[in-house]
C-alpha cells in the first residue's frame, strides 16, 4: 500500500514509541503509549500509529502491566481502527491476529496472521506473529522458518535470536538455542531455568525456579507451568497452567501443542485443560499446509 503522508513530529513520535515498545519493561510501555499518544494528537488518522498503539497494550496486557479484558479489547479497537484506515496494512493485521489468538480465536487468528504475511511478506511483525501463532500451534518448523527470515535481515533482532533460540529449545536442540538465546543480553530468568537441567544443574534450576514462582507467580503462572512440564512436574504442570487461565494469562492460549507439555497429554486432565481454552484434541492448521 501506498505510505501515508504524515507530521514529520508525528513520524518522530512513532519512531519513539516503537523504540519504548521494543525495549519491553513497564516503564518502557508507558513511555511508548505516551508517544504514541502524541503522535495521534498530531495525526488522528495515522493507521500505524493505531497499529502501534494496539501492539503497546497488547504487551501490556500480555505482561499483566493492564488489566487482561480490558487491554486486549482495547488492543482489538486500536488495530480494527488501524484497519479502517488502511486495510493494506499488514502490521495492523498482525496485531490484530495476536488479539484473536489471546481470545482462542484460532481460526481468525490464523486467517489475520495470513493476511499480514500477503500484504507483507518481510515485515519483521508480520513474520513474528506468524512465527508465534504456528509455534502456539505445535508447528515448529514452520515456526522457526519465519522466525530464521527475520534474522536473515536483520542478524542483531534480538526477539528473532530468542523466538528462534525459543524455538529450538522446544525441539530439544539444547546447544542450538543456547547460541540464540544467549543473543540477547537482558534474557529472562525463566530462560535461564528452562535451560539449566539440561547442562546438569538440575538442583540450581529447582531452586531459582522456586524464587521465580515466589516472584511472578501472579502474572506468569504459564511460564511457570510450561518450565515444570519441560521439566516432568505434572502435578506442578496442570498446577500453574490452572492458575494461568485462572487469572486470564494472555500467553495461556498458547498450551495447544507446545512440545513442554508432551509428557501431560496421556493424563486425564489434559483434555479438560485444552477445553478451558476453547482447544480441540487435535487441530488442523493453515500452517501445515
Amino acid at each position: 500500500p501506498k505510505a501515508q503522508a504524515v507530521n514529520p513530529e508525528a513520524y518522530a513520535l512513532l519512531l519513539k514509541a516503537r523504540h519504548f515498545n521494543f525495549k519491553w519493561g513497564k516503564i518502557n510501555f508507558e513511555k511508548a503509549f505516551e508517544a504514541v499518544e502524541q503522535a495521534l494528537a498530531l495525526e488522528p488518522n495515522y493507521a500505524l500509529a493505531w497499529a502501534k498503539k494496539s501492539s503497546i497494550y497488547f504487551n501490556q496486557a500480555q505482561n499483566s502491566y493492564l488489566d487482561r479484558d480490558t487491554g486486549v479489547q482495547l488492543a482489538r479497537e486500536a488495530a480494527e481502527r488501524a484497519l479502517e484506515l488502511d486495510p493494506g496494512l499488514g502490521p495492523a493485521w498482525s496485531y490484530l491476529a495476536d488479539v484473536r489468538a489471546a481470545d482462542k480465536d484460532w481460526e481468525g487468528a490464523e486467517t489475520a496472521a495470513l493476511k499480514a504475511l500477503e500484504l507483507a511478506p518481510n515485515d519483521p511483525t508480520t513474520l513474528t506473529t506468524a512465527g508465534n501463532l504456528a509455534n502456539y500451534l505445535g508447528y515448529i518448523d514452520e515456526a522457526l522458518t519465519f522466525h530464521r527470515r527475520i534474522l536473515n535481515d536483520d542478524p542483531l533482532n534480538v526477539f528473532a535470536h530468542f523466538n528462534t533460540g525459543y524455538g529450538l529449545l522446544t525441539k530439544g536442540s539444547l546447544d542450538e538455542a543456547a547460541v540464540d538465546l544467549e543473543a540477547d543480553p537482558n534474557v529472562q530468568e525463566y530462560v535461564r531455568i528452562m535451560i539449566l537441567p539440561g547442562l546438569g544443574r538440575e538442583q540450581e534450576a529447582q531452586q531459582r525456579l522456586a524464587a521465580y514462582s515466589r516472584e511472578n507467580g501472579e502474572r506468569q503462572a504459564f511460564i511457570i507451568g510450561a518450565i515444570h512440564g519441560m521439566h516432568g512436574n505434572k502435578d506442578q504442570a496442570f498446577h500453574w497452567l490452572n492458575r494461568a487461565i485462572d487469572q486470564r494469562e494472555v500467553l495461556s492460549s498458547g498450551i495447544m501443542i507446545d512440545p513442554y507439555f508432551e509428557m501431560l497429554k496421556n493424563d486425564p486432565r489434559w483434555d479438560a485443560l485444552l477445553a478451558r481454552v476453547n482447544l480441540p484434541i487435535t487441530y488442523e492448521s493453515k500452517f501445515g499446509n
